[in-house]
């Protein structure tokens, strides 16, 4: 389990490390994988699950954004590989959290994707 002083770190952009399936079926572990959290601050703070995006090393989707240098981490954030997060799952969390212009980019990708899915579906 996280310590407090960890846990009072979660906030929207912030990488966290967990566990997550590879399909949107959940049949498949993908095993532990760093991920961004999406969840609004005041979201955070009154729950204790959390909706990221997983980061991969996988360039397939078009719905991808370059994990910036700073994390010290590289591939990419996998905007349509969205899954939830549950705060005793997490094993680790990263500084510095992603900054608001990058998050302004990683959610138009998100909802592009969603609108991506809907489309395909119909």
């Amino acid at each position: 389990m996280l310590e407090d002083r960890d846990i009072a770190k979660l906030c929207e952009g912030r990488i966290i490390k967990a566990s997550f399936y590879n399909t949107a079926l959940r049949k498949n572990a993908a095993g532990p994988h760093f991920a961004i959290i999406l969840d609004s601050d005041d979201e955070v703070k009154e729950h204790e699950s959390y909706f990221v995006a997983v980061i991969s090393h996988s360039e397939e989707s078009l719905f991808r954004f370059p994990v910036p240098s700073y994390t010290g981490l590289d591939g990419f954030v996998q905007c349509d590989w969205i899954e939830e997060a549950h705060l005793a799952g997490i094993s680790e969390i990263r500084s510095p959290a992603i900054t608001k212009l990058e998050m302004q980019k990683i959610w138009k990708l998100v909802r592009e994707a969603k609108a991506a899915k809907k489309k395909s579906t119909q």
